[in-house]
């Protein structure tokens, strides 16, 4: 059972259905154009706060991704430090199930399940477009995984339409995505193919 000072969160990963990066940008990004849907596949995120303020983050099958190097303790040092001297710390222990460097968002899901965990168990003291604007300064994948959909994207990133036809037809369908991830990680998942069930 999780204690009222905790939350059990999952952080979906994602699938560029669609993805044209149209050029650099001056804050090292790229200008993207692509459409977003979330898998079914998910890391789960236990947080709990602390009374004393500190970021712990604990990773049991992956111990590389213990501590400070993972994306989720930077994203609550941010929230902590946006609160200020009343900010609670945070302990997190992250099960992951979506492989890592595979292209499928899963740091940057997590990140943001743990500031959406953050912001719940803290009562919600920043406002959504405070929340985006932080979640967007961690990283361009962060503001999609703030939402629940599909999404069509567009800057680094941070520019989230509605749901477009495609994305319509995702929600309102069963599909089966199969995807080839090489061992060694890379930044986009070869895509097998895409089947409706």
């Amino acid at each position: 059972m999780i204690p009222a000072d905790s939350m059990d969160i999952a952080a979906p990963a994602k699938i560029n259905l669609y993805l044209e990066v149209l050029g650099s940008r001056p804050d090292g990004y790229h200008e993207l154009d692509s459409v977003l849907l979330p898998l079914d596949l998910a890391d789960r995120l236990v947080i709990e706060t602390a009374p004393s303020r500190g970021i712990a983050v604990e990773c049991p099958a992956r111990s590389d991704l213990d501590g400070e190097a993972n994306l989720v303790h930077r994203a609550l040092t941010a929230f902590a430090d946006t609160l200020g001297a009343g900010a609670p710390g945070f302990h997190v222990v992250l099960e992951k199930r979506v492989p890592v460097a595979a292209g499928l968002g899963g740091g940057s899901s997590d990140a943001a399940a743990a500031l959406k965990a953050a912001s719940t168990l803290t009562g919600s003291p920043l406002g959504w477009e405070a929340m985006l604007e932080l979640a967007s300064d961690i990283g361009a994948d962060l503001p999609f995984f703030m939402g629940s959909g599909p999404a069509w994207i567009r800057g680094k990133g941070e520019i989230l339409e509605s749901p477009c036809a495609i994305c319509r037809i995702c929600r309102s369908s069963s599909w089966c995505l199969k995807c080839r991830c090489p061992r060694q990680g890379c930044s986009t998942c070869t895509t097998s193919f895409i089947q409706r069930r």
